[in-house]
């Protein structure tokens, strides 16, 4: 009997049915690759509809709303545009991540500010904050920097967010109509899978669970049919010998 790649056993010889590996190469693949993170980076939001450009000297400010769904997010970089259509990013001085508006001055700024998340430096043209700040779906975010600004684009508006400007390091940041264009990447947080994945992961586990029975079964069955095998050919050798000490 063959069950995937087993392979039966010589009767007699003591040899057990063994079950390749291969057979649950399947099950294994899929149940490795569901229990891992169902992670994938991409745009969680943003704003590059905006085709006109902002006055350069100013401190400028950044509000959003995440998506309802598909989050948490984590892995985070912000950054606004200089051109049309936007390509190139822009970031300066230090940008913090609030959770909350902000309507004080550029230069008070710091981790002691209400609603404050992280703050990070400025990398390849965009704010990269560190891994573990993670975006919440449906959720309303505040970043604003505390240094001087070109001229960025932008000047349309926007559902869920809007900029926030400020004439100087010790003026308060206003808040304004429009949205500058900006973007918010990030990658879906890992070990969350969706409900439906779940489902399919478990299954996963119990066919391989299955297949776990089914050799054990064949494996013990072999044995057996093994164990009779021998037990009657020394049965029959030993009436050979009998017969034969019996002849004249």
């Amino acid at each position: 009997m063959q069950f995937g790649s087993a392979q039966p056993g010589t009767p007699g010889t003591g040899e057990s049915t063994t079950i390749s590996g291969r057979s649950f190469a399947a099950p294994l693949g899929l149940a490795a690759m569901l229990a891992s993170s169902h992670a994938f980076a991409g745009v969680i939001v943003q704003n590059i509809a905006g085709t006109a450009n902002s006055a350069s000297g100013f401190f400028f400010g950044q509000s959003f709303t995440t998506p309802s769904s598909g989050g948490p997010w984590d892995d985070i970089t912000f950054n606004f545009f200089t051109d049309v259509p936007p390509t190139t990013p822009e970031a300066v001085g230090t940008a913090f991540l609030l959770s909350q508006q902000y309507l004080g001055t550029p230069s008070n700024l710091s981790s002691s500010t209400p609603g404050f998340l992280a703050s990070t430096g400025v990398t390849g043209g965009m704010h990269v904050f560190p891994t573990a700040v993670e975006l919440n779906p449906g959720t309303q975010y505040f970043v604003y920097e505390n240094a001087v600004s070109p001229s960025l684009t932008g000047g349309n508006m926007i559902p869920g967010g809007q900029l926030y400007s400020a004439f100087n390091a010790s003026s308060d940041f206003a808040v304004g109509s429009i949205s500058n264009n900006f973007t918010v990447p990030g990658t879906v947080v890992s070990g969350v899978p969706e409900p439906s994945a779940l489902m399919v992961f478990i299954t996963a586990l119990l066919v391989l669970g299955s297949f776990g029975a089914t050799a054990k079964r064949l494996t013990r069955r072999s044995l057996d049919i093994s164990g009779d095998c021998s037990v009657t050919v020394r049965q029959a050798r030993n009436e050979q010998v009998t017969t034969r000490r019996r002849r004249p």
